[in-house]
């Protein structure tokens, strides 16, 4: 390869990681990748008892401070249900790992413009969870209590960013 060649190439996989490579070349050297970074680019929090099962879903992580999508998805006994509230900052999720992780607060609010206001508010109970979606600047209402529910939470995109 002749001339001096400085590129950044992106590539996004269906496995969820996020990968930048960094070609830096000139006419005296070998065109050597340098691998740079591979991030996951979602993130998920499942809260699950035997008759409820709610998926919190962060989808596209731009490597900076943004999801490009973030979405609850309900199943219960009457069936399944998708939220879809758009765009998300970290911050959304960095505050429901906390509140699900058992830190000092017992309540987590998550608001949004999409472009109607849509909210998430959950609250941590004695024996489990109560999760309530709000829709359509409050027209739609819909509550989930969890007892007793087993938690599994994907975030080690987190990790990642905050190195």
């Amino acid at each position: 390869m002749e001339g001096d060649c400085t590129s950044l190439r992106f590539s996004f996989a269906f496995s969820g990681h996020f990968e930048c490579y960094r070609d830096l070349s000139s006419a005296r050297e070998s065109l050597l990748p340098i691998y740079l970074l591979s991030m996951r680019d979602n993130a998920s929090i499942q809260v699950k008892n035997a008759t409820r099962d709610i998926q919190f879903i962060w989808r596209g992580f731009d490597g900076d401070d943004c999801f490009a999508d973030f979405q609850i998805v309900a199943t219960t006994e009457d069936g399944t249900e998708e939220f879809d509230f758009g765009p998300c900052v970290v911050w959304g999720l960095r505050e429901l790992s906390r509140l699900f992780r058992g830190g000092s607060r017992s309540s987590a609010g998550l608001g949004f413009r999409n472009p109607e206001v849509r909210c998430c508010d959950v609250l941590r109970l004695a024996d489990g969870y109560s999760i309530k979606v709000q829709l359509d600047e409050g027209r739609f209402s819909r509550e989930f209590v969890l007892q007793e529910p087993s938690l599994h939470i994907q975030d080690e995109c987190l990790a990642e960013y905050d190195e």
